[in-house]
């Protein structure tokens, strides 16, 4: 597949399941059956074609000798969000600020979804409790709580942050 397109979605037949007739010492260890190979110079469009079943045996019969192969392909590009992280206080009596205060996060995204996966799309938090002043090293880790699934190569920074304790008045 060339750069930047890739599979929206991973390829499926239809039907996704056919009836096999045989011997039943053969059609027991059968888990799937091969298709015909199919190939192409061009995934840039998404695409369905009939493809044959592969014969495995003289006495196997199927109730259909071709699926539709079902492709969808898009044009991938990289996008940057800065997403406000969220702290989860669990200590009442103090006030908290983290730095930085946003993750940077960078996706491949279809270019058919440019104009609805936003910042918004992705939400971060960092927890912090009584169990943080043991790994006062460390910083409060930071964890993806949603993202939209349809991104492929997610990544973000940093891991974690650093922190600043205040008591409430």
């Amino acid at each position: 597949m060339k750069a930047p397109y890739d599979f929206t979605e991973p390829p499926s037949t239809d039907p996704d399941s056919i009836i096999i007739t045989g011997p039943r010492h053969l059609v027991e260890k059968l888990n799937f059956v091969e298709t015909e190979l199919y190939e192409t110079d061009d995934l840039r469009k998404s695409f369905s074609t009939n493809v044959d079943l592969k014969s495995i045996h003289d006495s196997i019969a199927y109730n259909v000798s071709n699926v539709m192969l079902n492709v969808k392909v898009s044009q991938y590009t990289e996008v940057n969000f800065e997403v406000p992280i969220k702290i989860q206080n669990t200590l009442p009596n103090f006030e908290a600020k983290i730095y930085p205060s946003h993750a940077d996060v960078r996706a491949m995204i279809s270019v058919d979804d440019v104009q609805t996966i936003t910042a918004e799309s992705f939400s971060f938090v960092c927890k912090l409790d009584s169990s943080n002043f043991a790994n006062s090293k460390k910083g409060l880790i930071i964890t993806m709580t949603k993202y939209p699934a349809s991104v492929k190569n997610l990544s973000f920074t940093p891991n974690a942050v650093d922190y600043v304790l205040k008591l409430k008045p």
